[in-house]
């Protein structure tokens, strides 16, 4: 049960971290220092906010549909787990289509959404892909991090924000350029169209694991 709940959520690495994932889920997300409030890796908030604890109110668990909406999300994230195992790139893809999706619902400040990428390893490796940033980028103090991110959208996407990202158009146009470049790197730039055209039957795929 555990490993489906990490799984729903792309945490399943904490498997055998229980006393932290026990003090996510009891410490809920009301109060401003709750131990996932606090934590760059927005993933945490999410997986205990999905579980209700801590609030003072009914956990969420008891709800008729609690089970169900765990496990589609489970079914999504283990079949994007289970593309992963051919390439790696195109679970990469496949999940920030995903988390750009839920960006435009995310609210908070203009920074917020900026914050919630830089904290998300898996997204954050599609933007530096994409943004043509060097491996080194993450060594750089927050404040400029944050300033170049915002500046490459603006310029090079017309971007104002990271919920801009949520928009078909400019998410295709960001997941193509981290594909090209991925396959560019690996295999040659002849590869990217046809693994973008791979991403989109997958997301169709994906998407009915929701629906079910």
């Amino acid at each position: 049960m555990l490993g489906v709940a990490l799984g729903a959520f792309g945490l399943e690495d904490d498997i055998n971290n229980r006393a932290f994932v026990e003090r996510i889920l009891s410490d809920g997300t009301i109060e401003p220092d709750a131990l996932s409030n606090r934590l760059a890796d927005k993933r945490y908030r999410k997986f205990s906010a999905a579980f209700g604890f801590g609030s003072g109110l009914p956990p969420k668990t008891i709800r008729p549909d609690f089970a169900n909406s765990i496990l589609k999300e489970f079914a999504v994230r283990s079949f994007e787990k289970d593309v992963g195992e051919q390439d790696a790139n195109l679970r990469l893809a496949l999940g920030a289509r995903r988390e750009l999706s839920e960006l435009s619902n995310a609210g908070g400040s203009a920074n917020t959404g900026w914050y919630t990428i830089m904290g998300n390893k898996p997204l954050r490796a599609v933007f530096e892909k994409a943004f043509g940033l060097p491996s080194s980028f993450g060594a750089l103090d927050i404040d400029a991090q944050l300033d170049t991110f915002k500046d490459i959208a603006e310029r090079r996407f017309g971007a104002s924000s990271a919920a801009d990202f949520a928009e078909p158009e400019r998410m295709e146009k960001l997941i193509r350029i981290f594909l090209v470049r991925s396959d560019a790197e690996a295999f040659g730039a002849t590869t990217g169209s046809a693994a973008l055209t791979l991403v989109s039957q997958a997301a169709t795929l994906q998407a009915s694991f929701r629906q079910r």
